[in-house]
C-alpha cells in the first residue's frame, strides 16, 4: 500500500469513527436508559427511603457509623505499611537504564519502519509499520459500512417520530384539560362560598345519622356508616387530646366505694342523693292529694279581684305599754310595746303584726301598700324642759314628728302625732320614740304611750 493510500485510510477511518461515536452511540445510551425501570419511578417515602437504607453495620455503604479519627489513622497506618503501594522513587540511573533496555530491544523498538503495541499480555511488542496498516486497511474495506450509515438513519428518523409524536400527546393533554370547566374558575366570593357550603346541606339541621366532612377541599355528607378507617385516620387526634389531658380537674383517682357511700350521705326522703324512690302507689297518692287541694289550682285572679280580696280582709294592730319605761333627759329612745289591743294580721291569713316578747318595739306590715299609723307618748308630770314623739320606718324614714314645751302648770303631758306610710316589703316594720329634756330622767304613763297601723289599700 502507496504512502497516499495509507494516509487517506487513516483519515477516513478517523472521521468514521468519530460520527459513530455522536450519533449511534448516543442514541443507543438513551434508549438503554429509558427502557430502564428503576432509572424512573416515584420519589421514595420517607418510611421507603429507610427501608431501603437497610440495617445500620459496618458493611452497609449506605447505612453506617462515621469513622472516628482513630479509625482513620489505623487504615491509613496499614496503608503506609504497604509495601507495593509505596516504593522510592526511580533515581535518574535507574530510568536511564530503563530506556537502555528498551531502546536495546532486539526488535528495533525505535526503528522508524516498526511500531510499538500493547500485545495481549500488555507487554510492548515491535510490529512492521506495512504490515500493520495492510492489516487495518483489509479489516476496513470488509466492513459495511452502508449498513452502519443506514442503522444510524433509521435510528436518527425513529427517534424524530417519536418526539413529535410526545410533543403531539402533551399538545393534545393541555388541550382536553383546558377544556374543563371545572380545573379553571375564578375564586369564590364570600358569598359564593357560602352558597357552597349551603348547597350541601350545611345551612340546614344535619341529621343525627350523617356527617359533613371536606374530600380534597370539597364538602361531602356521608351517613356514619359509610365512614371509613382511612377518615379516621386523617384527624387530628392528638391535639385535643393533649389539651383535655392538661386539664387538671378533669382527671382525678376515682372515689373507693365507702367513699362514694360518705359522699352520698345518710339515706333519708330528704337527702337528693341517698333516698328510697318512691313506689307507683307512693306517687298515685301524692297525686291526688294534690289534685283535690282546691287551693291549688284555681283560674288567676284579675287586678280587680286581687284588690277586692285585699280590702275584704282587714289588717290592723295596735300596741302600747302596760308598765312605766324611764326616759333619759335629752335622748330620744324607743318605746318597748309589752302590750297589745289587737293583732289582726293572722285573721287576714298572714303572719302576726306585732309580738310582745321578741322586737316588741316593731309593728310589721305583713302587707305591701298603705297604711295610716298613729301614735300617742305622755310622761310624768315636770316643769321644765319639753317633750317630744316620732315615728320612724326600719330604712329610717320620719313617718310624724312633734316636740312641744311643758306647761308652766306641771302636768303630764301628751304628744298625739299620725302621718300615712308606704310599706314596699311585706317585712317593713314602724316604730315610735320618746324625748324628754326636764333636766333628769322621767318615766311614762301607762297606758297612754302607744302605737298602731291600720291597712289602706295598694299604691296603684
Amino acid at each position: 500500500m502507496a504512502g497516499d493510500d495509507i494516509r487517506a485510510f487513516a483519515t477516513r477511518t478517523h472521521d468514521h469513527s468519530e460520527a459513530y461515536e455522536s450519533a449511534v452511540d448516543v442514541s443507543s445510551a438513551i434508549a438503554t436508559h429509558t427502557a430502564d425501570v428503576d432509572a424512573h419511578h416515584a420519589k421514595y417515602l420517607d418510611s421507603e427511603a429507610v427501608t431501603a437504607m437497610g440495617v445500620k453495620g459496618d458493611a452497609n455503604a449506605l447505612n453506617h457509623d462515621k469513622y472516628t479519627d482513630g479509625e482513620v489513622d489505623a487504615i491509613v497506618a496499614t496503608h503506609t505499611a504497604n509495601a507495593s503501594a509505596h516504593h522510592v522513587k526511580y533515581t535518574d540511573g535507574e530510568a536511564d537504564a530503563r530506556v537502555a533496555v528498551h531502546t536495546g530491544d532486539a526488535t528495533d523498538a525505535h526503528d522508524a519502519s516498526a511500531v510499538s503495541v500493547l500485545d495481549a499480555a500488555g507487554h510492548f511488542a515491535a510490529v512492521n509499520v506495512e504490515t500493520a496498516l495492510a492489516e487495518a486497511y483489509d479489516d476496513f474495506e470488509a466492513h459495511d459500512h452502508d449498513a452502519d450509515y443506514d442503522a444510524l438513519g433509521a435510528a436518527a428518523a425513529a427517534q424524530a417520530a417519536a418526539e413529535a409524536t410526545a410533543a403531539a400527546d402533551v399538545d393534545a393533554d393541555i388541550i382536553t384539560h383546558a377544556a374543563i370547566t371545572t380545573a379553571h374558575h375564578t375564586k369564590y366570593t364570600d358569598a359564593e362560598a357560602v352558597d357552597a357550603v349551603e348547597a350541601v346541606g350545611l345551612a340546614t339541621p344535619v341529621s343525627t345519622d350523617t356527617v359533613v366532612f371536606s374530600d380534597a377541599g370539597v364538602l361531602k355528607r356521608i351517613a356514619f356508616s359509610g365512614i371509613t378507617e382511612s377518615m379516621l385516620t386523617s384527624i387530628d387526634h392528638a391535639g385535643p387530646i393533649a389539651t383535655h389531658a392538661a386539664i387538671a380537674g378533669a382527671h382525678h383517682v376515682k372515689y373507693l366505694d365507702s367513699e362514694a357511700v360518705t359522699a352520698m350521705g345518710v339515706k333519708g326522703d330528704a337527702n337528693a342523693l341517698n333516698h328510697d324512690k318512691y313506689t307507683d302507689a307512693e306517687v298515685d297518692a301524692i297525686v291526688a292529694t294534690h289534685t283535690a287541694d282546691v287551693d291549688a289550682h284555681h283560674a288567676k285572679y284579675t287586678d280587680a279581684e286581687a284588690v277586692s280580696a285585699l280590702s275584704d280582709s282587714y289588717l290592723a294592730c295596735h300596741g302600747f305599754r302596760s308598765t312605766t319605761q324611764t326616759f333619759t333627759n335629752n335622748t330620744w329612745e324607743t318605746l318597748d310595746l309589752n302590750a297589745e289591743l289587737w293583732d289582726t294580721g293572722v285573721a287576714a291569713g298572714l303572719s302576726q303584726m306585732h309580738d310582745t316578747t321578741t322586737n316588741e318595739e316593731r309593728i310589721i306590715a305583713r302587707r305591701v301598700g298603705i297604711f295610716w299609723v298613729a301614735a300617742q307618748m305622755r310622761f310624768t308630770a315636770a316643769t321644765a324642759g319639753g317633750r317630744g314623739a316620732q315615728i320612724l320606718d326600719n330604712a329610717g324614714f320620719t313617718v310624724a314628728r312633734m316636740e312641744v314645751r311643758t306647761e308652766s302648770s306641771g302636768r303630764a303631758q301628751y304628744v298625739n302625732i299620725g302621718g300615712w306610710w308606704e310599706a314596699t316589703a311585706v317585712t317593713d316594720y314602724v316604730y315610735l320614740q320618746g324625748f324628754q329634756n326636764s333636766g333628769g330622767n322621767l318615766t311614762s304613763v301607762n297606758p297612754d304611750c302607744w302605737l298602731g297601723i291600720e291597712w289602706r289599700g295598694i299604691n296603684a
